[in-house]
């Protein structure tokens, strides 16, 4: 990122130089003679020679500072400052000129109309027209790139949202707290039995529903089952004594429950400890091809391991 913004400032001030160089025009001709002296035409300069150029390259030059500025908007607001002020002075130092003098007599004065055409001015119409392309072309680069940065972060937050920050293996071996960390190992809060959960989606809890828990302390493993008002699902993850975190994902069967909420789809759920309402809280988060989702999620113990889901049925 930081080498194509590098080659995008490169660009800008080689197009500022080469349509810059060219400001100052040629002495006239010593001793011409007549109304066609040579110093009529010695303030035109060699870069630009007509306006529909002039006024082109004063919009590419504009677009490219416009793009730099509008890409960059968030990141480097006072340095953009700086640098637009730079491209700025370097403009004003170029667009006079200045051709050289007029011939030195001769004729009916040729040479010094040709001093008066070439000894430049604080805005010709050339000039002006070629900034008025430059402001232009500024406007136009930044609102483009300011619309590319509002596509990135939409497409970027559409992609994040219902995807957790880490996976379940890295979720449960961040510990909270020092002390949070020293609690976990007074009791043990990973029970094999019967949980009663609830979730938080559409502005509405839903829930509680009951749904059974294994935990394995040689594999650290949780398996389980249940169903809610989506369907019925399984259970597998993992969890840790030392954190006291738990992450699991459940997948749902298709063809039960809710025909228009149940797509077959899995929905990873991460929960810490929280010891003042004595239960595991966090977030489920979901992303499908129709759905991308996040929210709310509770886990309380309810009892003992008697009979899960499927061995009832």
């Amino acid at each position: 990122m930081h080498i194509l913004y590098r080659m995008l400032l490169l660009i800008a001030y080689f197009v500022t130089f080469t349509h810059c160089q060219g400001g100052g025009g040629s002495e006239g001709a010593d001793g011409g003679g007549g109304f066609g002296g040579g110093g009529y035409y010695g303030g035109n300069g060699t870069s630009c020679t007509t306006d529909d150029r002039q006024r082109r390259s004063g919009i590419i030059l504009g677009s490219v500072l416009g793009g730099i500025i509008g890409c960059s908007f968030t990141m480097h607001l006072v340095y953009r400052v700086l640098l637009f002020l730079a491209y700025f002075v370097i403009l004003i130092q170029c667009q006079g000129g200045g051709g050289g003098g007029g011939g030195s007599g001769g004729g009916s004065g040729g040479g010094g109309r040709g001093g008066n055409r070439g000894s430049g001015a604080s805005c010709t119409t050339d000039d002006c027209r070629r900034r008025a392309g430059i402001i232009v072309g500024s406007i136009l680069g930044g609102i483009i790139g300011l619309s590319l940065l509002v596509v990135a972060i939409v497409l970027g937050f559409k992609y994040c949202k219902g995807r957790p920050l880490r996976k379940n293996s890295t979720f449960v071996k961040v510990a909270k707290s020092k002390n949070f960390k020293q609690e976990a190992y007074d009791i043990n809060h990973f029970q094999s039995g019967i949980w009663s959960n609830r979730y938080f989606q559409y502005g509405n809890w839903h829930g509680p529903y009951q749904l059974s828990l294994s935990f394995d302390p040689q594999s650290m493993i949780i398996t389980g089952s249940g169903s809610d008002d989506v369907g019925t699902f399984t259970i597998h993850g993992t969890y840790s004594i030392e954190t006291y975190r738990m992450g699991f994902t459940k997948i749902y069967q298709q063809g039960t429950g809710n025909s228009s909420e149940n797509l077959g789809h899995q929905v990873t759920i991460q929960l810490t400890w929280n010891a003042q309402n004595n239960q595991f809280e966090g977030k489920w988060y979901v992303q499908t091809s129709k759905y991308h989702g996040e929210d709310k999620f509770e886990l309380k113990f309810d009892g003992q391991h008697i009979q899960t889901v499927y061995e009832k049925v």
